[in-house]
Parts: structure tokens; sequence; C-alpha cells
């Protein structure tokens, strides 16, 4: 992670008036290609999250309505994790344990990449001669402590290829 000098130095949102009253350009606008690659890596993470349920509907052998009923009752995807974890741990079939532990370890990457994704502010240094975009995370760490970040559409582009990959390896689980 980046760690800038001050975050002074970093700005979200610019407003301008030209006399038809106040605007506002948020700092991913300036970034388009990047700003589109955070929305697919968002749906790569939407797409994830539900099939959490239908990977519980295939360990415990209902529906996927039933483990629906089960999974959306727990708050947090890391708690949906514990209970997939339990459920795969109580099958006898030493290759579903691994498999499932595998996707397990792949679904906290993408359960803590989704939030820093989501929770994040994104910005643009003051200075108009720096064209960055930087992430800085505040959902990290409850003691507020800033995890910043430099995007470029190369990383942003890695999280979605293992997002796509992570999906393709859910879905071959769940055939």
């Amino acid at each position: 992670m980046d760690s800038p000098d001050s975050e002074a130095t970093f700005q979200s949102v610019r407003f301008f008036d030209h006399g038809d009253g106040p605007h506002a350009i948020l700092a991913i606008e300036a970034f388009p290609e990047i700003a589109r690659q955070v929305g697919t890596v968002l749906a790569c993470f939407s797409i994830i999250e539900i099939t959490t349920r239908d990977l519980l509907a295939k360990l415990l052998s209902v529906s996927q309505d039933e483990a629906g009923e089960i999974i959306w009752h727990l708050q947090s995807q890391a708690a949906r994790a514990k209970i997939i974890e339990a459920v795969a741990s109580t099958k006898p079939d030493s290759n579903i344990k691994s498999e499932a532990r595998k996707l397990l370890g792949e679904l906290a990457w993408a359960r803590s990449k989704r939030n820093a994704y989501a929770h994040s502010q994104y910005s643009v240094p003051a200075d108009d001669n720096d064209r960055r975009l930087v992430r800085i995370g505040w959902f990290a760490d409850l003691r507020r402590k800033k995890e910043w970040e430099t995007l470029t559409p190369e990383t942003v582009g890695q999280d979605i290829e293992r997002a796509k990959a992570l999906i393709v390896s859910l879905w071959t689980f769940l055939k």
C-alpha cells in the first residue's frame, strides 16, 4: 500500500460553479477505465456472494431456497463462510473437504477485496500534474488506520481475473 505524505494532498471530489449552480466531479470520473473495472470487480463479488448459497445447498443436499433461508440469516460473509466450513468438515469425502477448504480460502480473499473496493474513498492528488487514482480504505481497521493503494488498470484487472477464476472454480465445484 502507498502511504501519501498527507491526506490533505488528496481530493475525492472537486466542486465548481460556472454561474449555474454548484457541480461536483468525483475523482474516479477522471479515470473511466478504472471506474468501469471497479464496477466489474464489484459485480464479480456479487456473483461470488450469491454462489455461497449454492455452495451450502450442495453441501447440505438441499434446494437453493432452503440454503438461502439458512445462509441469509447470517449477517456477514465471514459467518457464512464459517457455516460452510463446518458443514464441509462433516463430509466423509476428503476431496469435497479439500476442495471446499480451497474455495473458502479464495472466498476470504474475495470478501476482503470486496470490502476494500466497496468501502473506500477514491481520491486524486490535489496537484493536477500528478495523474493517480488512490483508493483510501477506512474499513480495514476500526481504529481508523487508513489503507492506501494507487489503482491502475493492471492492478484492478488482476483482481477481476482472480475473481473470475473463483467464479469458475465455484461453478466447477457446483456442477
